[in-house]
């Protein structure tokens, strides 16, 4: 009867312990695969909102392709300016995991990362960009 009761009070304090540090604001509280393993790869972008408003406009196709290496490749079509641009740098994560920075000078709070979603935030005076990826891997 102890251990039953050893065994819950364990449990109940692991359950507070791992919901209380939860890192990203939508995301996971717990991954075994570090935050590094699960950014790493190819994302296409499925939504993009400007103060929580639909902002997909013209954007036909965005991607990041994230290598282990630390650099990276991005590419966007816009369909209204017919205009195809592609990006490459380094990619590094904070020491605490919640932002992302890119050589060209974004930064991006992380707010949800799961190996199948990546949602980011930048903050500019006071619009708030939201995007949305899918992992195509």
């Amino acid at each position: 009867m102890a251990n039953l009761k050893l065994n819950i009070i364990v449990l109940s304090v692991l359950t507070v312990l791992l919901s209380a540090c939860n890192k990203y604001e939508e995301g996971s509280n717990f991954s075994l695969i570090s935050a590094k393993k699960r950014i790493e790869g190819k994302w296409k972008l499925t939504k993009y909102t400007l103060n929580g408003n639909d902002w997909n406009q013209d954007l036909i196709d965005n991607s990041y392709d994230f290598k282990k290496d630390g650099s990276f490749t991005a590419t966007a079509y816009y369909g209204v300016s017919l205009q195809n641009i592609t990006l490459s740098g380094t990619w590094e994560l904070s020491n605490d995991k919640t932002v992302i920075s890119l050589s060209y000078g974004d930064t991006y709070t992380i707010v949800k990362l799961t190996k199948k979603e990546l949602k980011l935030q930048r903050i500019i005076g006071s619009s708030v960009y939201q995007s949305t990826f899918e992992s195509v891997e």
